[in-house]
């Protein structure tokens, strides 16, 4: 019984592990498309402009003040987008941290359950500790998908925090 939670538990880690890895795969290429949508959008956002201007608009201030915007925010796309997939590779990280932190603590338990049984004789105590172990495994469990939804929020907030001040300063002309 104690083999199968600690297997079941080694396994939980190994599959939200890979979880966190094709979720930080998903919304890396996500923000890359979010990227090339605002590009696509400053664009168009400047044949626009262009076409409506009664001179020819790339003398004008306003065409210029377009085309420093739609740089700006193509910056800013390519930060974000850098930023995101630097949060999703320490997200990663971050569960192989709690993993190797199980692993680690799955040892020290088995060592004490040697200890105890061949040694001391103490069962209460080995099961002590093996509470403690599955604590441990829940607490990474639960880290590794706080980490993963804080970057999926902070990835989220960030593309509509950009998306808005670009329609913002956008308008203002």
């Amino acid at each position: 019984m104690v083999s199968c939670c600690i297997l079941l538990s080694i396994y939980l880690s190994i599959s939200f592990h890979y979880l966190s890895i094709y979720l930080s795969i998903y919304f890396f290429s996500l923000s890359i498309y979010l990227f090339s949508l605002s590009i696509y959008l400053s664009i168009y956002l400047l044949w626009k402009r262009q076409t409506t201007s009664s001179t020819f608009p790339l003398f004008t201030s306003r065409a210029y003040g377009t085309v420093v915007i739609a740089l700006f925010t193509a910056c800013h796309r390519v930060c974000n987008t850098i930023s995101f997939h630097y949060l999703s590779i320490s997200s990663h990280y971050l569960s192989i941290c709690f993993f190797s932190l199980s692993i680690y603590l799955f040892i020290i338990y088995l060592s004490i359950y040697y200890l105890c049984i061949h040694y001391l004789s103490i069962y209460y105590l080995s099961i002590h500790y093996l509470s403690i172990y599955l604590l441990s495994i829940y607490l990474s469990i639960y880290l590794s998908i706080l980490s993963i939804y804080l970057s999926i929020i902070i990835s989220i907030y960030l593309s509509i925090y950009l998306s808005v001040l670009y329609f913002s300063r956008s308008t203002k002309w």
